[in-house]
């Protein structure tokens, strides 16, 4: 099976990340763990003449949320294969 898990630093987030850790098959299921950075509208271009350095706004979270990826993609390797730490 193929497990889709889009995450963030939610609650919600972290129930969903559970219920993987318990229901996926480590040697049968393939886990993906995407994070959605929140990119400025089509209006962006308008926007950066009103706000000079608005895409700095933009880039600065996908720093975060590329650590929040690789942190949760670490950490469901670790559990699935039977590590606890």
């Amino acid at each position: 099976m193929r497990i889709f898990l889009a995450i963030d630093d939610s609650k919600f987030s972290e129930a969903a990340t559970q219920t993987v850790i318990a229901e996926a098959r480590p040697r049968q299921d393939e886990v993906r763990v995407v994070n959605v950075v929140d990119a400025f509208p089509p209006l962006f271009m308008q926007m950066n003449q009103y706000y000079p350095g608005v895409e700095h706004a933009r880039d600065s979270q996908i720093k975060p949320g590329k650590s929040m990826n690789e942190d949760g993609s670490w950490f469901l390797q670790d559990e699935l294969s039977g590590g606890h730490g």
